[in-house]
């Protein structure tokens, strides 16, 4: 049974927007916002949904849909990474390497070891996890898809999914960390599949009161960020940090209704509505570019004696004070578009920055 989204071709302004939205969040969150907490609580699930809802594995088969991802999603990745460990590599060279990093000098080959191997990428590179993650839940729920599309129950592939999460969510709990975060996959999966299953439906208000959802969403939001995760990251994937399923579930679910309001709404601003739609439209390059932009604007405080040399090891702001991270937020975004736009001179630096792909697509 195939499925039509509508995602692309109904909402795509709003989807913009609310990517746009998500990944400031996520910059904010790295930049040591007094909002991280509140940010925590959904800013993950928030990419994996939008990014079910916007799934297009419908219009292709299995092999098709992998190669599409392989070449979209995995092999910027780590030609990016493989571009960051060559900076490090040329450090290491001229002698200033010390100056970035605390640890020992690592060999080129033991590097590219470290990423394909452990997916262990360079500090420049510290959110491009994500990226192999999204993959992985694509290209499963593309497979269970795939069996489901057999059986022709509706909707089997989003319950199979759920039922994968809650695997994950086992396994994360007992501590069994599977290789090349296949756990993180299964658990992912959930929002990624409630994602395709708004994106099958109609729009979601007309099946909710908007209002009181809002107001219940704003109370879920404000309670756990504010007093049960007060001061404390109630999320981190890569550490598999998380609360109990049921907590994790509804912070995260209610964080997104906001971002899906908020969104709705910035719709009707001309100014606000498209400045966040141009950012949601290059999520990508900001997700691999912003800690790399963050030590640029560490070392250009360094030279103005602002900061001490020894900043320059910090992925993140050490401390944050005043509007410092606002300040940190702004400056790496605005640094992160403007590498986007000049690589896009070259098909090659715009297929490893921008994710845009030299050749036919699929």
């Amino acid at each position: 049974m195939e499925y039509k989204n509508k995602a692309k071709s109904e909402y795509t302004l709003w989807v913009d927007i609310f990517k746009g939205i998500c990944i400031l969040l996520m910059v904010m969150g790295h930049a040591g916002s007094p909002f991280t907490t509140y940010i925590y609580l959904f800013h993950m699930p928030a990419f994996i949904l939008i990014s079910g809802y916007t799934y297009s594995g419908n219009k292709y088969n299995f092999i098709e849909y992998v190669k599409k991802k392989f070449f979209s999603l995995l092999v910027p990745m780590f030609l990016i990474n493989i571009c960051y460990i060559l900076f490090y590599i040329l450090l290491q060279k001229l002698g200033y390497y010390s100056y970035f990093q605390a640890s020992e000098q690592i060999t080129f080959s033991n590097r590219l070891k470290l990423l394909f191997f452990n997916l262990g990428t360079p500090d420049f590179g510290g959110a491009t996890w994500f990226l192999f993650v999204l993959y992985a839940i694509e290209i499963a729920f593309k497979g269970i898809s795939v069996i489901s599309n057999k059986v022709k129950i509706k909707n089997l592939d989003v319950l199979i999914s759920l039922l994968f999460y809650f695997l994950g969510w086992k396994l994360i709990s007992k501590n069994y960390i599977l290789p090349y975060y296949i756990d993180l996959c299964m658990y992912g999966l959930c929002y990624f599949s409630i994602g395709v299953l708004l994106g099958r439906n109609k729009a979601i208000d007309e099946y909710i009161d908007l209002k009181v959802m809002t107001i219940l969403s704003m109370i879920v939001v404000i309670f756990f960020g504010s007093f049960y995760f007060k001061g404390q990251l109630p999320m981190n994937w890569p550490t598999r940090q998380f609360a109990s399923l049921p907590i994790q579930f509804i912070s995260s679910m209610a964080g997104i209704f906001l971002c899906y309001i908020i969104s709705r709404i910035l719709e009707l601003s001309m100014v606000l509505g498209n400045l966040l739609k141009f950012i949601g439209q290059r999520t990508y390059s900001i997700l691999v570019l912003h800690f790399f932009a963050f030590r640029m604007i560490f070392g250009s405080c360094i030279i103005l004696k602002i900061l001490d040399i020894d900043y320059l090891r910090e992925l993140t702001p050490r401390y944050s004070s005043g509007l410092q991270w606002l300040y940190i937020t702004i400056i790496s975004v605005i640094l992160s578009l403007v590498i986007s736009r000049i690589a896009q001179i070259n098909i090659i630096s715009n297929y490893i920055i921008n994710a845009k792909q030299p050749f036919r697509r699929l």
